[in-house]
């Protein structure tokens, strides 16, 4: 099992690493500290196998000067740097032994598991093929993050859950989502495509009933039909029609609603129920898919919502201080 201490100053994405870590059996989250001199101390006496260091952490302590020390005093600890910026000053240090490999926050979790457990060889200092584009959006949010000193920022942190949002991060490196605009489009689509499902199962079940009832009335009809010729036949009796009101009364609304449905030759019993069976088999058949539209859509809308609040909040802020 691979023991990992955590160090990182902003409450998200301390919920984002410890939620990663819990996710997976072969780690064990060992502790978050938000103190990067902390950190060395904790190495000094417990076995750390990788240390998630942030560069710059808690009352400005230096992550990378902290790396150093703690592969000096203890060389089996692996020392994994995560940082939001480029900054060519970071990976010079880093180079320079106070970290075994650095990973940026706007690359995915299948990658820094894949360093972590080491499965895949992380090379942070070679730039990346100019095809490949990075995620902004991600890097917006985490750029936001990584400053945490803005009110508008504060203000979003007191009111919406903070491990939500690391979630939400989550989500949106998995469904590699690259934009604002694109989440948005993803979700429009999405809360169509379960729409389309929903109405079709509605219409699904909207023809069942009218099967059934249509099925109730072509029997009701089949059995009172001798008794309305003879009632028919007595020229309409009032004494006959106390007699046999029920019958007659089931007979007189099976043909109403033949007429209402414009049926010019009644379907047969047998042809319904096949219809029926079919009906109720695909629209059982299909509610796999149709939750599976739904989780896709409201994990795609609670995304969508999540960062317009994190943006709205700092842009609602801006405007005001600029109004002032």
């Amino acid at each position: 099992m691979i023991r990992v201490l955590v160090v990182e100053d902003q409450k998200i994405m301390q919920k984002y690493f410890e939620y990663m870590l819990s996710q997976e059996p072969e780690f064990k989250h060992v502790q978050t500290v938000a103190d990067a001199e902390e950190a060395v101390g904790i190495c000094s006496y417990s076995a750390i196998d990788i240390v998630l260091m942030d560069v710059q952490t808690f009352h400005n302590h230096d992550g990378l000067k902290a790396g150093k020390a703690i592969r000096e005093a203890c060389p089996h600890t692996k020392i994994l740097i995560v940082t939001s910026l480029i900054d060519p000053k970071v990976l010079e240090r880093a180079k320079s032994g106070c970290a075994d490999s650095l990973w940026y926050k706007d690359h995915g979790e299948e990658e820094i598991k894949a360093v972590l457990e080491g499965k895949a060889k992380h090379q942070p200092y070679q730039k990346k093929p100019p095809k490949e584009q990075p995620f902004q959006l991600l890097v917006d949010i985490q750029g936001k993050m990584a400053e945490g000193k803005s009110v508008g920022y504060k203000k979003w942190a007191t009111k919406f859950n903070l491990k939500e949002m690391s979630k939400t991060l989550l989500f949106l490196q998995e469904q590699k989502i690259s934009s604002a605009e694109e989440l948005r489009e993803r979700a429009a689509a999405a809360t169509e495509r379960y729409h389309a499902m929903g109405d079709s199962i509605k219409a699904a079940e909207t023809r069942l009933a009218e099967i059934a009832v249509l099925k109730t009335h072509i029997i009701n009809y089949a059995k009172t039909r001798p008794v309305y010729d003879a009632y028919r036949k007595s020229g309409y009796s009032k004494k006959f029609l106390e007699a046999h009101r029920e019958e007659i009364t089931l007979h007189k609304a099976a043909k109403a609603a033949f007429d209402e449905a414009g049926l010019q030759k009644l379907p047969k019993v047998k042809e319904l129920d096949a219809e029926f069976a079919e009906l109720l088999t695909k629209k059982k058949a299909s509610y796999p898919d149709y939750r599976k539209a739904r989780n896709e859509m409201q994990e795609l809308v609670r995304a969508q919502k999540n960062v317009e609040r994190f943006f709205a909040e700092e842009k609602d802020t801006t405007e005001k201080t600029q109004t002032r």
